[in-house]
């Protein structure tokens, strides 16, 4: 769940459909249509492996200037301030030699806005399927917020793989698709506003930290179970650095230093381990009693 101030709501809010009907037409938003089909596959994904039990979420726009996505029963609000962001981030070149899409395209832009929402959105479906809700009911602390949050990244994180998998089968190297995965993911994340200080999300570098864990250990075969990622971790490691470095280069005026580098020479922040000790010992378990889905 991301949350800025909130203001004042002068319009109703609008199914995808409707809002695609009155929105105006420019540049950027003849796209929209794509993304939300984009969402929408990931939502038939999720619930064909997962929420069987699930409705398929609706997403509702909201017109307010902040960015927020959050979920309702089996709604996921969304902001025209969280679209006009997706519309308008910057996936970035890299300073390497290493990467085969490190100089950027307008055709890679535009991917990284299809996964930029379909990565947010996503990460609020899993908190249905995943029954977050039950889990908070019984422990509301922090560290639990934190733990419910880190499942919602990684597990849409996944599922951003396994989309890329399927899409570009054939024409790019599993490894590749990963450190494309964790490119698009890491700039639809980094230039979202707010962090650890709205209470809900752990420290951004956590978050980087967590998913690009994730990327390493998933299996190319999504039949078979994951394993130590030892192969991927060099790569994506060197991504890790570079997409950060991209990022404050192209934002000098911005003090919010993720604390990434960090957390790459020192895994024992304390915030990284306070999460990961909830999850293991007490939120895995609700998590995997309340949802029916396997942690």
């Amino acid at each position: 769940m991301m949350n800025r101030q909130q203001d004042y709501e002068f319009t109703p809010p609008q199914w995808v459909d409707e809002f695609l009907q009155t929105r105006p037409h420019d540049q950027h938003s003849e796209s929209l249509p794509a993304i939300f089909a984009t969402c929408d596959r990931l939502f038939h994904y999720i619930q064909a492996v997962f929420g069987k039990g699930h409705e398929i979420p609706q997403i509702r726009v909201r017109h307010k200037n902040h960015v927020q996505a959050e979920t309702a029963f089996t709604v996921v609000n969304i902001t025209t301030g969280l679209i006009d962001l997706c519309l308008n981030t910057k996936f970035l070149p890299l300073d390497s030699e290493r990467i085969p899409f490190a100089t950027g395209t307008p055709e890679l832009n535009q991917l990284g806005r299809h996964i930029m929402m379909s990565w947010i959105v996503s990460h609020e479906y899993y908190h249905i399927v995943r029954a977050h809700d039950g889990v908070q009911d019984d422990f509301t602390d922090v560290h639990t917020r934190h733990a419910l949050e880190r499942d919602a990244d990684l597990m849409a994180t996944a599922a951003i793989y396994r989309l890329l998998q399927r899409d570009l089968k054939g024409r790019m190297p599993d490894p590749v698709v990963r450190q494309l995965a964790f490119y698009l993911i890491f700039f639809s994340i980094r230039h979202l506003p707010g962090g650890a200080e709205d209470g809900t999300h752990p420290e951004i570098g956590v978050r980087l930290f967590g998913i690009a864990t994730k990327i390493c250990h998933l299996q190319e075969d999504n039949s078979r179970p994951a394993e130590a990622g030892d192969e991927h971790f060099e790569a994506i490691i060197h991504m890790v650095i570079k997409c950060e470095l991209a990022y404050q280069a192209e934002n000098p005026e911005v003090q919010r230093n993720s604390g990434i580098f960090k957390l790459l020479t020192d895994s024992t922040n304390k915030p990284w381990l306070a999460t990961i000790d909830r999850w293991e010992n007490k939120v895995k378990q609700e998590v995997k009693k309340l949802s029916q889905t396997p942690t």
